[in-house]
This record gives structure tokens, sequence and C-alpha cells, in this order.
């Protein structure tokens, strides 16, 4: 089969390729040669890039080597239909990191694993894809297995599963960075599932609108992730509305949770004998369907819930202990919970109860004020965010 090598090509899409990881032959499709991209796959050599122009293409795709699927033009223009006959897309068994899965709208596909694509024992890089109206019992969009691959700036939406409404992960460390996830539903998981040894770095995602039983926007179980940096909004559960952790260690660190919705732990619920630090986080206008517990509802033994922010989290309770569960609070901020801060354990002295001075917390801005009480006292900075708008001036005597 005849290819066209990086030699031929016009100088951006040289680097286009070279950024994509890319250092093989470069095979185009649709061209004379390949009509389908799967024709173009299992032509390829290690390390090539299949180059997909714009189209539908009604395929379920299998990957068994070291091949990057390109598209030209990007998930608008350039869909991956799987008609509901199986996965969109299965990578599996390529050890090597370079491989990249780019600029795709991957739709209709079904599985037990990964309805849009899977991974398995792969290391790529998936990003900048669309994943729409896709289902599987694990990871309604994508499932990823004893792989450290990288899952960044993809869309997630509409998507369904048994466990991880978008993505379900479990083994190993991958990195799940700056992903739009909306609207996916799930048993437990409705956007998120974070399988048995999964050390998953979860940061700068925007996770909203999604629905479960358990951990509508985030679950946890039996792993060690490290959660950091991202935006849980108006997600809905009956435990755990934003983030649900069932036996999971790890890190829950600088997250805005904001209006969402559950039974226990309307923001986050943690279950069981341990649970991941929860550090820096904010967690404001969360709400109870049966006034329990809107804000953080914990049956975990010594869990750590430090320099946190709970703003207008009602009805319900901020904070709510479960017998013989024994969290340790410090330098956290209680403001407008109008059910009340704590039940079942007693106030913190190094607890600050005043107004946390947000910029525009109706706007959902929960940058801090110049003059808050988050902002350089004993505790250090206090909530998710840092400051980000001056004190008002004073009036004038």
């Amino acid at each position: 089969m005849k290819k066209l090598f990086l030699s031929s090509l016009t100088g951006a899409l040289v680097l286009f390729l070279i950024s994509a990881g890319s250092y093989g032959g470069v095979l185009q499709v649709p061209s004379k040669d390949f009509k389908t991209i799967q024709s173009a796959i299992d032509a390829s050599a290690h390390g090539d890039t299949v180059l997909v122009g714009p189209g539908m293409y009604k395929e379920n795709l299998v990957v068994e080597r070291l091949v990057s699927l390109v598209s030209t033009e990007g998930p608008a223009r350039t869909t991956i239909d799987a008609q509901r006959r199986g996965a969109a897309l299965t990578y599996s068994q390529v050890p090597d990191s370079t491989g990249v899965v780019r600029g795709f709208t991957f739709k209709n596909g079904v599985g037990l694993h990964g309805g849009g694509v899977l991974v398995n024992n792969a290391f790529i890089t998936v990003e900048g894809n669309v994943f729409v109206g896709d289902s599987a019992r694990y990871g309604g969009a994508l499932c990823v297995l004893g792989s450290n691959s990288s899952i960044r700036r993809n869309t997630f939406k509409g998507n369904s599963a048994d466990y991880g409404g978008a993505l379900y992960t479990m083994f190993l460390s991958p990195t799940i960075d700056s992903n739009t996830v909306e609207e996916n539903r799930a048993s437990i998981g409705g956007g998120l599932y974070l399988g048995t040894h999964s050390g998953a770095k979860v940061r700068g995602n925007v996770v909203r609108g999604n629905r479960a039983e358990r951990g509508g926007g985030l679950f946890m179980n039996k792993s060690a992730p490290e959660v950091e940096d991202n935006l849980f909004v108006a997600n809905r559960a009956e435990e755990g509305g934003g983030i649900s952790s069932f036996r999971s260690t790890g890190q829950v660190r600088r997250n805005v949770l904001w209006k969402n919705h559950g039974a226990r732990g309307a923001a986050v619920a943690l279950a069981d004998t341990s649970s991941p630090d929860i550090e820096r986080n904010t967690l404001a206008f969360n709400s109870a369907t049966d006034t329990l517990c809107a804000g953080l509802y914990t049956s975990a033994v010594f869990t750590r819930i430090v320099n946190n922010i709970f703003l207008g989290n009602s009805p319900g309770y901020a904070v709510y202990c479960v017998e013989g569960a024994y969290p340790v609070l410090s330098c956290n901020i209680f403001w407008d919970n109008e059910t009340g801060n704590y039940l079942g354990l007693p106030a913190e002295p190094a607890d600050i109860h005043a107004d946390p001075l947000f910029c525009a917390p109706g706007d959902g801005d929960f940058t801090l004020r110049g003059d808050s009480p988050a902002l350089g006292g004993p505790c250090g900075t206090i909530g998710a965010l840092r400051e980000g708008c001056e004190a008002p001036e004073e009036a004038e005597q």
C-alpha cells in the first residue's frame, strides 16, 4: 500500500503530527488506498498515524499496535458512528505511550467495557474528542483499564452506564484533565467512576448535571486518587451528589462543589473505614432532599477535613457525622448553613464562623475578596480558590 510520509506534508501538518506524538508514516482516509479507517489501521506499521478527513464513518475500530488516529478537522466534522453494534474504538495491548486519539466524535457505541472507546492495557493520549450517546456496563463513553493514559480536553455528554456514565477506570494512574463531563447517567458514578486500585489524577474538569444513585459527579471505590481543582456543579444522587467515596484514600483538594443535590451528603459522602483527605474545598449552596446533610456526610473513621469553606448549604447540615466516626476538623469556615453547621460532633475551636467574603458567589465566582477571613490567617488559605478581587473601599465619613 502506498504511504505518504511526513516529508511530503506541509510544515504546519508536520508540527501537528509531531505534537500528536507520531514519528512514523501517515496513511490518509479517505484516499485511493483507504476507504475506511479500519483498512488504514490494518495496513499500518508500528508508529504510524492514520490521518482522517471529515465525514461520517460507520465503523467499529480495533487497534492492537501503536497507531495514532488523528482527524484533520476536529470532532464537529469527523464522527465515528458505532451503530449500536459494539464499541466505536477498542485500543489494546500497546505499552508504548506515544499513541494519540484526537479530534473525533464517538457516538452510538455499546459494550461491556467502554461504549465509545475501550483502552485496555494501552498507554495513549485521548484528547479533544466528543463522546455522545454511548453506553456500556462499565464506562458509558470511555473505559480505561490497566493504563496510565492521558485523558484530556474531551467532552462527555449524554452517555450512560451501570458504573461510570462517562468514564470508568481501574488499576494504575491515568490522568483525567480539563474535560467537560455533563448530563451523563449511571447507577453508580454518574460522571466518573474510579475503581479498585486506581490512582487516577483527576484535575481541572467541569463535572456538571450528572445523575446516579451514588456519586452523581464522581464515585471512588477502593481507590487512592488525587481529585484536585475541579468544579462539581448541579450533580444529583441519593448519596454523594457531587462526590461519593467508599473505602478510598487519596486527596480531594481545591474543588468547588456548588448546587449539588442529594439525601446523604449533597456535596460529599464518605463511607466505611477509610476516606480521602478533604482539604481546601469550597462547598456552597448544596441542598439535601431529606434535610439530613447538604454538605459533607461521613461514616468513615478519622476523616481529615481541613481548610474547607461551607457556605449556604441547606436544607441539611453542613457536616454530618455518623456515630462511631471521628472526623478530624480544623480551620474550616462555616457560614449561613441554615439547618446547622455540625450534627454528630462538637464545634471545633479552630473553625471560623464568619462570612468568607467571596467575590460574587451568586454568579458562581468563589474567589476571595482581599479582606476575606480565608486569607492570611494562622490557617493559611482556606477554600478552593485564592484572592480574586479587592476589598471594597470604605465609605467616606
